[in-house]
Formats: structure tokens, sequence, C-alpha cells
């Protein structure tokens, strides 16, 4: 079933047609799922690791956000790796 929806409601075939595709799927269709203990999630930031990585959460105005954004753009990169970029040069050397 493969469809683009551009309105945000399904009508009632639709949703019944939906509803039906997804009883038929076997756990064969999902696929294996995530790897065990220690590999879950995004792969581990710090070289040779299987540690988690830690993260922050940070709000921006808008405007920040944006050249953050376009850097990241120019550069082919994520913002939170552009961000990570800028602390590893401005935050104080480990002890």
């Amino acid at each position: 079933m493969t469809r683009a929806v551009r309105r945000s409601e399904l009508t009632e075939t639709e949703a019944m047609e939906l509803s039906a595709y997804v009883e038929r799927l076997t756990p064969k269709d999902l696929g294996k799922g995530r790897p065990g203990p220690g590999l879950r999630g995004r792969p581990s930031l710090t070289a040779g690791s299987t540690k988690h990585s830690p993260s922050i959460h940070v709000r921006l105005p808008e405007p920040l956000y944006r050249r953050l954004s376009r850097r990241a753009g120019r550069r082919g990169t994520t913002v939170s790796a552009v961000v990570r970029e800028i602390l590893q040069e401005h935050a104080p050397p480990s002890r």
C-alpha cells in the first residue's frame, strides 16, 4: 500500500484499508527489530565505545536556530554536529 496523503484526515474507506493492511502484517514483515543490549539507539559519539552519549536539550531564539541550520546546510551536516563543533571549540579543556 503506497500512497501519498496530502490532507490531514483519512476517509473511512482509507482507514479501513490501512487497518486491514496492518492486521495482515507478520513479524517477518516487520524485520528483526533493534539489536541486543548495548547497541540500542544511535551509535555512541565516543570512538570505540558502545556507551551511551549524553544529550542536552536547548531552546534557542528562532534567528539563532536559523543561522545554525543554514551553517549546517552549507556544510552538509546536522545542526547537532554544528553545535558539538562549536562547544568543542569554546568549552574549557578537560582536566
